[in-house]
Parts: C-alpha cells; sequence; structure tokens
C-alpha cells in the first residue's frame, strides 16, 4: 500500500503556518512550517493527532533526522523537541520542520493530521491509494 502525498494544509494557527504529510512504507512524513527563531522549532512538546484508524507498530520518532523521545496516548503522539541552543538570536523567519513516524500502519482513504507546537496548530490532508 503506497501513498502518494499530500497536499498543502488549512490554516489553523497564526498566518503563514502550514503543513503537508505523505505516507509511504510504513513511514508518515509531516512537514511543518511556521515564523521560528533562528531556523530553531522553538521549545516543545509537538503534539501529533493521527487519524482514529491509524495503528502505531513499534514507531520511531525523527525530528530533523534525530530520533526524539515519543510518548503515544491513544491517537495522539507527544514528542520532545531539541533544546534552543543557549545563543540569543533576534531573526524571527520562517522555518521547517520535518518529523517522520516510522512503524505506522495506515488503511487507504482522505485523512488529516493535526498537528500542534504552542500556538501553532496544523492540520494536512494525506491521500493514501
Amino acid at each position: 500500500m503506497l501513498a502518494l502525498a499530500a497536499a498543502a494544509a488549512l490554516a489553523l494557527g497564526a498566518p503563514g503556518d502550514t503543513a503537508t504529510a505523505a505516507y509511504a512504507h510504513g513511514a508518515l512524513a509531516l512537514t511543518l512550517r511556521y515564523e521560528m527563531t533562528c531556523g530553531e522549532p522553538g521549545p516543545g512538546p509537538l503534539a501529533v493527532r493521527l487519524p482514529q484508524r491509524f495503528r502505531l507498530v513499534s514507531s520511531h520518532a525523527y525530528v530533523d533526522g534525530t530520533e526524539r523521545l515519543q510518548i503515544a496516548s491513544g491517537s495522539t503522539l507527544t514528542i520532545d523537541l531539541p533544546k534552543p541552543p543557549g545563543i540569543t538570536c533576534m531573526s524571527i523567519t520562517e522555518g521547517t520542520l520535518k518529523l517522520r513516524l516510522t512503524g505506522v500502519r495506515a488503511p487507504a482513504g482522505t485523512w488529516t493530521v493535526r498537528a500542534r507546537i504552542r500556538t501553532h496548530a496544523f492540520a494536512a490532508r494525506l491521500r493514501i491509494r
């Protein structure tokens, strides 16, 4: 079951917050774009709500390529984010946070994956064939 990926998100959080999602080979990729300080995601955690029919089978969470601690409760995952660097920076621009969840079993259909980090809320549409 291979998915072709997804469309841009419905804007739920601050203006400019967007998300996309893709699914292939048991892995869900979620890309979040929002205003970041110095390109850092900021303090977490990141909460991801999967559709009810998705199942996690020995899953792992990777944020920007690095495995992170995750806690699953029902269809919601809470994912630890890297601590911000101790350097003071005043540059605020759109940044990208890439999340990859492995061990996800998802049925065919059109789904919405939701995420939240602080005041930023995202909803990415996902079509799995």
